[in-house]
């Protein structure tokens, strides 16, 4: 079932296909003519743990590190680039080693450009990244940390590199050859050349804010530099990325539980899902599903590492209280679009008035998740019916397919920081 959808500057349109239990042979695709085509390619999607009996035992690190895994977002930044969230976490369990990471992909060339390895101190066992949100104006510049590219162990101090034997091919420091981690070369040959010319072409630099919504907890925001590499986490388990204690979700008038084999039902626990960027970048917008408070922290705090966390928590406020929401979304004016998997609808608060009006209720609506805005003024947004999933019915699959994808005309720019 979709749950990301993201739109280009020239309106191509990408989606993406978590594994939670379904035989998924492609994890992100573009929608060509209707049909939903793997993205950039059939080998990066097949991921060779997808088609064991437990996906999360599967512990090839190389193939992880090289494969999309688990991909639960996808989002074109400012510049034009396609990024691929993978938790690496398939069927909502356990990272897998080398899965969680960001890819990105140049739409020009429908080539991998980029791929950043989130650490076990960033994504660890039972994290769960969901969806991204990018500013280019703001970061590092400089080459990758070969610690976060693939081919290298992540270390356990992200700021300081170490040698790692069992990595031999990871250049640990800038040396004189030129060779990049997954580099344009053969062993021996004088890449300098060759590499100047890539990294010149993709000279991808910028910041990442990411949600870490495991119902396993903690529960957090990520920060990673696009141009070293590095990543880390704020505000761990606060009360702002955290489902409201008590909370019961709601959809099509039912209450959604979890109900497994031999166990009695549990209310489904979603922590920080959705998260948007303010039309000037200065706030990070974002909320739990089982909450009814959308939340907004200082992007300027959240970046600044000599800040403590409590630094950063002195920051944060409640832009307005609403209905649960999974996605979130922002547009040039302002506004934050909510999704409202409760009742089939997508709101929008205006910074200008400070109210929030329905844009569009309809049943059709079954579970709205991901929304995107596209340059011609549409609001994407994706219907995956969650709650209709086996896990939530003793085992029975209430989901019609074919899943919809749907778009509303509300006139809005999609925010485009460093374009």
């Amino acid at each position: 079932m979709p749950t990301g959808v993201t739109v280009s500057r020239d309106n191509r349109i990408f989606v993406n296909f978590p594994r939670w239990g379904d035989d998924v042979p492609f994890t992100v695709a573009e929608l060509v003519h209707g049909k939903a085509v793997a993205y950039p390619n059939e080998e990066i999607n097949n991921w060779p743990g997808r088609k064991l009996a437990n996906p999360n035992a599967f512990m090839d690190e190389q193939a992880n590190q090289i494969h999309f895994v688990n991909v639960q977002s996808v989002v074109v930044d400012p510049a034009d680039h396609l990024w691929a969230l993978d938790t690496g976490a398939p069927n909502l369990k356990n990272t897998v080693p080398g899965g969680p990471k960001l890819v990105c992909i140049d739409l020009a060339t429908n080539k991998v450009v980029k791929t950043i390895l989130l650490p076990p101190e960033t994504a660890g066992t039972n994290s769960y990244m969901n969806d991204i949100r990018f500013d280019l104006t703001v970061g590092d510049r400089g080459p990758q940390d070969p610690q976060t590219a693939p081919g290298s162990k992540p270390s356990s101090d992200p700021d300081k590199p170490a040698p790692d034997p069992s990595h031999p091919n990871a250049e640990r420091s800038a040396g004189a050859t030129g060779f990049i981690v997954g580099g344009l070369g053969t062993p021996g040959e004088d890449t300098s050349k060759k590499d100047a010319a890539f990294m010149k072409a993709h000279d991808i630099h910028g910041t990442a804010y990411i949600t870490d919504s495991s119902s396993l907890g903690p529960n957090a925001l990520i920060v990673v530099d696009l141009a070293t590499g590095k990543s880390f986490r704020r505000i761990n388990q606060h009360v702002s990325v955290l489902g409201e204690p008590g909370f019961l979700m709601f959809a099509e008038g039912r209450p959604v539980y979890k109900t497994e084999p031999g166990k009695p039902p549990e209310p489904v626990v979603f922590a920080a899902d959705g998260i948007a960027i303010s039309n000037n970048g200065k706030l990070l917008f974002y909320c739990p599903i089982n909450s009814t408070r959308l939340y907004a922290v200082s992007t300027e705090a959240l970046r600044d590492r000599t800040k403590s966390d409590a630094d950063v928590e002195a920051t944060i406020r409640v832009v307005t209280g609403k209905m649960p929401s999974d996605g979130l979304e922002s547009d040039a004016a302002g506004n934050v679009y909510m999704s409202d998997p409760v009742t089939d609808s997508i709101h929008r608060w205006s910074p200008t008035t400070g109210l929030t009006e329905t844009l569009v209720h309809d049943p059709r609506l079954l579970w709205p998740d991901t929304m995107s805005l596209s340059d011609d003024g549409y609001l994407y947004v994706t219907a995956n019916q969650l709650n209709r999933q086996p896990t939530m019915h003793n085992g029975q699959d209430l989901r019609i397919k074919p899943y919809t994808l749907f778009r509303i005309k509300v006139d809005g720019k999609p925010v485009r920081l460093g374009q």
